[in-house]
C-alpha cells in the first residue's frame, strides 16, 4: 500500500521505550490539515449521540483535543525555541479560561 499524504519519522528522532519497536511511525505531509479534520470529526460525534450522553461525550472530546493540542505545539516549539516550558503554560491556562 502506498502511502500518498504521509511520511515515516526516523526512528532516531523519537523515544519508544521499546514499546513498539519495528512499528514505522508516519506524521501526515500537512499537519493543520489532518489536525482540523480530527477536531471536526470529533465535534460532530458529540452532536450525533443521545442528550443523556452529551456531558460525558464533551468532557471526553475537550480532553483529547487539549492532549492533541498539546503534545503537537509543544514539540513544534521545542523546535523552534528552546524555552518551551513557559509558553505551553500560557496556552494551557488560555484554554482553560476559554473552558
Amino acid at each position: 500500500m502506498e502511502y500518498n499524504h504521509s511520511h515515516i519519522i526516523h526512528p532516531s528522532s523519537y523515544s519508544t521505550q521499546r514499546l513498539c519497536d519495528g512499528i514505522p511511525l508516519r506524521c501526515h505531509r500537512n499537519p493543520d490539515v489532518d489536525e482540523y479534520d480530527t477536531f471536526q470529526r470529533a465535534h460532530q460525534h458529540v452532536y450525533s449521540i443521545p442528550p443523556e450522553e452529551k456531558d460525558k461525550c464533551r468532557r471526553l472530546t475537550r480532553t483529547v483535543w487539549l492532549a492533541a493540542f498539546l503534545t503537537n505545539d509543544i514539540r513544534s516549539w521545542e523546535k523552534e525555541c528552546g524555552n518551551s516550558r513557559s509558553r505551553s503554560r500560557r496556552v494551557t491556562l488560555q484554554i482553560r479560561r476559554t473552558w
